[in-house]
């Protein structure tokens, strides 16, 4: 949580979840409002750490065709943890077809799964999937810390500033809108500076400032304007406003 005066307190990291996957909440501060979403962590997070959303599988291959008057499924052998998108460990997860046939380009909810199929909320697929199909599955909600070195496996862009401590896959507030007091900042090599865009680091859950070219990944990954310089290396409880 956050105090009207703008500080950190403490929140809680949820074994069970307490909300709405995705739920989005405002509070308002005396600098005006601050967003708010509920998600899970795929790793353990530090107040302040930034997070991006995690790819659960990257470009896996569809195992057996499927065709356009057949149930909307998906087979990869092997791939997947049987029910893990059934009870509630990925409640809000989709899979996409992102290479093959023409195929790609098409995206489903997944309600269930066994170890090697996906069953799918919409009824058909509206190109039929071959064996030379890639999928990747993914959840919204489902974030790990951010570090742009990791971009085949993680979304780069930040998608929130956790808010609290949370443990190794639980659920906690991340604040995605607004003023925030405290992001953890990398500047040894790329210094905050006051005006100036804060982007994704390479290091896990901190930021930096924009080299001084400005480099293309830099403007990609930015997410924040610096309040006041910083130069120092990533320190637990220290960082940038934003």
């Amino acid at each position: 949580g956050l105090s009207f005066d703008g500080s950190f307190f403490t929140s809680e990291s949820h074994a069970t979840k307490q909300n709405e996957p995705g739920r989005v909440v405002r509070r308002l501060s005396r600098e005006g409002y601050r967003y708010f979403r509920y998600m899970k962590a795929e790793e353990a997070f530090a107040i302040g750490q930034c997070a991006t959303i995690s790819a659960l599988l990257d470009n896996a291959d569809v195992d057996s065709a499927v065709a356009i008057t057949a149930d909307a499924s998906l087979t990869g052998t092997g791939d997947f943890t049987a029910n893990e998108f059934g009870d509630g460990t990925f409640p809000s997860a989709f899979v996409t077809i992102d290479a093959g046939d023409g195929a790609a380009g098409q995206t489903r909810a997944i309600y269930r799964n066994t170890a090697n199929i996906l069953s799918l909320e919409d009824n058909k697929w509206d190109v039929a999937l071959t064996t030379s199909s890639d999928y990747v599955t993914y959840d919204i909600n489902y974030v790990s810390l951010g570090d742009t070195d990791e971009g085949s496996a993680d979304a780069q862009p930040c998608a929130g500033v956790a808010i609290s401590a949370i443990a190794d896959e639980q659920w906690g507030w991340f604040q995605v809108k607004g003023f925030c007091p405290l992001i953890r900042f990398i500047g040894t090599s790329d210094a905050g500076v006051r005006g100036e865009l804060i982007t994704m680091s390479a290091t896990a859950g901190a930021a930096k400032g924009c080299n001084s070219k400005l480099a293309v990944v830099d403007v990609q990954h930015a997410f924040g304007i610096a309040m006041h310089a910083l130069a120092i290396g990533d320190t637990a409880n220290l960082g940038i406003a934003a």
